[in-house]
């Protein structure tokens, strides 16, 4: 498991959570945001719980997508996605509100 914070002047600006494990075996990270979405659960369930994404966000060419959900300030990447052997799943939180021209700088370091 990888946990990141950006930091600004303002205090911290995204924490990023990446949840790795290898296939077969269970999430080493239990946690669930307060609506209850765990990393990892797949698009139907963070649909349930948050209706669908104000914005989707991939990453070229394709091989991630992130969805973000802007009054909560939750951006998810839904699901998991296979690196050679292991399994991430990602889940991050910005400030609810920014704009999307902002969260990609953050999420994808695009500007």
């Amino acid at each position: 498991m990888r946990l990141t914070f950006t930091l600004r002047q303002a205090g911290v600006e995204m924490i990023h959570l990446t949840v790795v494990r290898q296939a077969g075996v269970a999430l080493p990270y239990t946690g669930r945001t307060s609506k209850g979405y765990q990393p990892g659960e797949p698009k139907d369930r963070l649909r349930i719980l948050y209706g669908p994404p104000d914005e989707v966000i991939t990453i070229p060419p394709g091989t991630a997508e992130f969805w973000w959900y802007k009054g909560v300030g939750l951006v998810v990447s839904p699901g998991e996605q296979t690196i050679g052997d292991e399994r991430q799943a990602r889940l991050i939180v910005v400030k609810p509100h920014l704009s999307l021209a902002e969260v990609r700088e953050l999420v994808l370091g695009a500007r």
